[in-house]
């Protein structure tokens, strides 16, 4: 027996394992071919239905389409976790750092700060967000502020 599925979140993967383990050849479908062949049964209904109609008809449509399935050994499955945790941490530590640019273009339009936010531009930014407050620091004050703050940070 073959068991056709549509990846669309981690649910699939304890299936698909259930199935291989028990001898079935298990392939995956593009997203986007299964979306399509879906469209054209169905043009205004989308149901459970309709998607297992989909998935059942399309290794008739469009065999070259489907991809066995390789399950990971456990180390490659551990790596591969570890991988997506690191992306996620990455963009969730971005997310404030780009806010925080944002914020900082829109109360000084012509701000000097266009590169990556380091310690010292947070330090000047701590202090001194108001550009009024900035300007009266002066260049020497703010360059002293500035190179405190670099050589702490090494």
């Amino acid at each position: 027996m073959a068991v056709v599925m549509e990846p669309t979140g981690p649910a699939w993967l304890p299936i698909a394992v259930f199935f291989s383990t028990r001898g079935h050849a298990v392939y995956r479908v593009s997203s986007q071919k299964a979306a399509d062949l879906r469209r054209f049964l169905s043009r205004h209904a989308k149901s459970n239905g309709i998607d297992a109609d989909t998935l059942a008809r399309l290794p008739l449509v469009d065999p070259d389409g489907l991809t066995p399935l390789t399950l990971p050994t456990g180390e490659r499955a551990a790596s591969d976790r570890r991988v997506r945790a690191c992306d996620r941490l990455t963009m969730q530590a971005a997310e404030p750092k780009v806010r925080l640019k944002d914020l900082v273009r829109q109360l000084m339009p012509l701000t000097p700060l266009t590169g990556d936010l380091g310690q010292a531009d947070l330090a000047v930014l701590e202090q001194w967000a108001d550009p009024r407050a900035l300007l009266r620091l002066g260049k020497v004050e703010l360059t002293a502020v500035i190179v405190t703050e670099l050589r702490s940070s090494v």
